[in-house]
Order: structure tokens, then sequence, then C-alpha cells
């Protein structure tokens, strides 16, 4: 839904200090309604610096041109010095 670029300009920010994606959501359900899409698989949430790590390592694993060489740099990082 393109409106909720509008929303989201005229949401205010939540007592931390940032804009929420869901304040505009319910903002919007206000005015029209809404549809959600229902999907089997994984949810990556890149909204900490934990879950971008881990949101990254998973996307260069399972690409096949990054895959073995995260891998064995993943592996070596818990190797002991030499």
């Amino acid at each position: 839904m393109p409106e909720i670029l509008e929303t989201i300009e005229s949401t205010k920010p939540a007592r931390n200090g940032e804009i929420q994606l869901t304040d505009a959501l319910k903002q919007l359900l206000q005015q029209r309604p809404m549809y959600a899409y229902e999907f089997e698989g994984a949810r990556y949430d890149a909204g900490t610096l934990l879950g971008w790590l881990e949101t990254t390592i998973t996307m260069a694993l399972k690409n096949s041109n990054y895959s073995p060489r995260r891998k064995n740099y993943i592996s070596n990082l818990f190797q002991p010095d030499s």
C-alpha cells in the first residue's frame, strides 16, 4: 500500500524516539482496510545489531556463491590461534 509512506511521515515517534511501522499501520487501518499474506518460512529481523548479524550470516550461508567461503571464515573464528 503506497499510502503507508505518507502515513509514516505523519506518525509521531514512540517514547524511544523511533517511528514505529506498527503505529503507522494502526493509523492507516482507521482510514482503509488492510490485507496481509500469511506465509510459511523463516522470519528475519534486522532491527537490532544481533538480528542484523544473524540475518546477514544466514543469507550469506544460503547463497551458493558465498557459502563455502563464509562457512570456512566462521569455523576459523572458533579455532585457537596457532
